[in-house]
């Protein structure tokens, strides 16, 4: 599954897998295994992976992005949490609303990338790059679209697509 994020210029394409390993990471280790208005720009992607499109605040989503880089740069990724809501869509189970996280090696579940290394942010570099790349500009007020898209066919994908609007 792939995001698609828009701002007022550019949009950029990532793979979810990053955006849920950052979230789960941050759910966990800076929200203590739940939800909170600290992140909430960040939790707001979620509405796009279940409804198909979301608005997000750009320039808070940009500093959520920005601290959760900073908080979880040292954090290796056999240490890495996983939500329960991720392993449910990893597994094809239908996401409920019960919340929670865990260090996924702990349950013997893998994460959402697989065949990566080295620090959490450095394996998620794509989500990260994303926002920081669309938010670089942004006040108070700016919005992202954020829309869930399918995976494009492995010979047309590519790990970080970009595409100026037409005005």
């Amino acid at each position: 599954m792939q995001i698609l994020m828009r701002s007022a210029d550019t949009e950029l394409a990532c793979d979810w897998a990053s955006y849920a390993l950052i979230r789960d990471n941050v759910e966990h280790f800076l929200e203590r295994g739940g939800a909170t208005q600290q992140f909430s720009a960040l939790h707001a992607i979620e509405h796009a992976i279940d409804e198909g499109a979301n608005l997000v605040p750009a320039a808070k989503l940009r500093g959520e992005v920005l601290r959760a880089w900073c908080f979880l740069w040292g954090l290796a990724l056999p240490d890495a949490a996983i939500s329960l809501r991720t392993r449910a869509l990893m597994t094809g189970a239908l996401p409920s609303d019960i919340r929670g996280t865990l260090i996924a090696r702990h349950a013997g579940w893998e994460l959402p990338v697989s065949g990566a290394t080295g620090p959490v942010p450095q394996v998620a570099w794509l989500f990260l790059h994303t926002v920081l790349t669309l938010t670089d500009r942004s006040v108070d007020g700016d919005l992202l679209e954020v829309r869930r898209v399918a995976d494009v066919e492995p010979s047309r994908r590519s790990s970080h697509s970009t595409r100026k609007k037409q005005h």
